[in-house]
């Protein structure tokens, strides 16, 4: 994902979420942001922050299911 941006010219910041507990939503916690990331940390959700700043969604883990995702039902 950030290769991809990168190749588009775009500028990745990275923004690390704390899923809920039923993985149903999902908080940031402002502590963890000094994070250092690394290729193998699981991009969640890409969005616009502003022109030409893509805001990726992260965890560090890989979770069963996607927290950035409204829950169907």
């Amino acid at each position: 994902m950030l290769a991809e941006a990168c190749s588009r010219g775009l500028k990745a910041v990275f923004q690390v979420i704390t899923p809920a507990p039923d993985h149903s939503g999902y908080r940031m916690d402002p502590e963890r942001q000094q994070a250092e990331f690394g290729d193998d940390w699981i991009v969640w959700s890409a969005e616009s922050e502003q022109a030409g700043v893509l805001r990726l969604l992260v965890t560090r883990e890989r979770l069963p299911k996607n927290s950035t995702m409204p829950s169907a039902g």
